[in-house]
């Protein structure tokens, strides 16, 4: 690993920073006749099929094809289908980023899941094309076949929420098909943070380098050949993973060339409890 940043060294920060406890989705008894409703709004109305004690799919009256999966407490939910076999699924070269932004707002507010806490400044679309079985960003615009939408939520204390697999979050939509309406998937795993924090000491930026270059960081997305990797850029963060989580804390966030992405976590081993 080398420092190529505007600078030409590693930046300086702060001593401390927040974290935040998460907000654990409370159970009441209304959920699944909540959850029923708003999928029948959403235009998933068949009847329930029981997953786990708070997982139920629904099918798409019009595209039998199309499921809907939620937690009824989370509201978590996935939507899956064969859109390689359904002609009005499959991607065609309909794709209009605004359209598509709000074909994902539209249906998050049928499912009472927008406006939440999202930036509508972050909001990120990517055109894509379909090789085979396997969509990849498209080369051009009139290579398009489908637009992915991503939601990002605001900065937590003025830092931006980083996710898994960047630059993507873990709140994503695949809209195409000859439907121009049709989220043809979907994947959607949101987590509300507490206003409540607590401050902790966090490590030094020389000492989370020196975490990267003995191979104790996650390196969150890479797509480059060669393992001489120049970082551009370094900053703090938040980490929410697609996984559910007690607390939001600080990270480290090194940024280079090829998509790479590595994750340090800033707050202190001896403050961290396993």
């Amino acid at each position: 690993y080398s420092i190529d940043t505007v600078s030409g060294n590693l930046s300086n920060f702060k001593d401390r920073e927040n974290v935040y406890k998460t907000v654990p989705p409370a159970p009441t008894l209304l959920d699944l006749q909540t959850t029923r409703t708003d999928a029948g709004q959403a235009g998933f109305n068949s009847s329930e099929r029981l997953i786990t004690d708070t997982q139920y799919s629904w099918r798409d009256a019009q595209q039998i094809d199309r499921i809907l999966t939620i937690n009824t407490v989370s509201r978590d939910f996935t939507i899956s289908s064969n859109y390689l076999s359904y002609p009005d699924l499959a991607p065609t070269g309909d794709t209009d980023p605004t359209r598509a932004i709000k074909t994902a707002t539209d249906l998050l507010q049928k499912l009472e899941l927008y406006p939440l806490d999202f930036d509508p400044s972050k909001i990120a679309t990517q055109l894509l094309s379909l090789q085979g079985n396997t969509l990849f960003a498209a080369t051009s615009l009139s290579t398009a076949e489908v637009v992915r939408v991503d939601l990002f939520q605001n900065d937590l204390n003025k830092l931006p929420i980083m996710y898994p697999h960047p630059p993507y979050s873990t709140m994503h939509f695949l809209i195409g098909g000859s439907n121009s309406n049709a989220i043809f998937d979907s994947s959607f795993t949101h987590q509300q943070i507490s206003a409540d924090s607590t401050s902790y000491p966090i490590i030094s930026s020389e000492d989370a380098f020196t975490i990267l270059k003995d191979n104790r960081a996650y390196i969150a997305s890479y797509y480059g050949d060669t393992s001489n990797i120049t970082i551009k850029d370094l900053y703090l963060a938040y980490y929410l993973s697609d996984k559910r989580q007690d607390y939001v804390m600080p990270i480290y966030v090194f940024e280079g060339r090829d998509g790479f992405f590595a994750y340090v976590s800033a707050v202190s081993n001896e403050w961290i409890l396993n």
